[in-house]
């Protein structure tokens, strides 16, 4: 899948020039995980959607370019959170809905690494550090992990992973 060769790219970046890096290696790095973290998170929602047979794959590709990265942070705001308060969702009697940590964790990393990507693409005074970009990377790693501890078709999860694409709906 794209997450592991898009993070090992990251990591090769965030290592290159042993002594000093280069402000645009570690930039591309945090670009790449950031990219990582995205493409997991279509790709696990569109196989939650559609499934994941080979016979579905093509309309799991055109599912995926509905995706949206503003959204996806809007809803992965929210669901870093214990708790939700949406107005929809009180009309559904789910306000207040109760997010597990294993979705808490991924979420609140996604957005974090969108604000790190904007930062690194847009904000060129300022300078990254090889361990922040290093810390970046773990912490991805770390919350994929965690997630994939949730079981296929867990309620929460597919809520979760639905809502990627839906949020701006609500």
């Amino acid at each position: 899948m794209m997450f592991g060769d898009l993070m090992a790219q990251a990591k090769h970046l965030a290592a290159m020039e042993s002594k000093r890096p280069k402000m645009a290696s570690l930039r591309r790095a945090i670009s790449g995980v950031y990219y990582a973290l995205f493409h997991y998170l279509v790709h696990h929602s569109t196989c939650e959607i559609m499934g994941t047979q080979s016979a579905e794959s093509p309309y799991r590709h055109v599912l995926a370019s509905g995706f949206e990265h503003k959204t996806m942070k809007e809803a992965c705001k929210s669901f870093s959170l214990r708790r939700i308060e949406k107005e929809r969702f009180k009309e559904l009697d789910l306000n207040g809905y109760p997010v597990p940590v294993e979705i808490q964790d991924l979420a609140n990393t996604f957005a974090e690494l969108q604000d790190m990507r904007h930062r690194a693409d847009y904000n060129l005074n300022r300078k990254w550090t090889r361990s922040e970009v290093l810390a970046a990377i773990d912490q991805a790693e770390r919350a994929v992990q965690t997630f994939e501890k949730l079981k296929l078709k867990d309620p929460h999860r597919s809520f979760f992973l639905g809502n990627l694409i839906a949020w701006s709906k609500y």
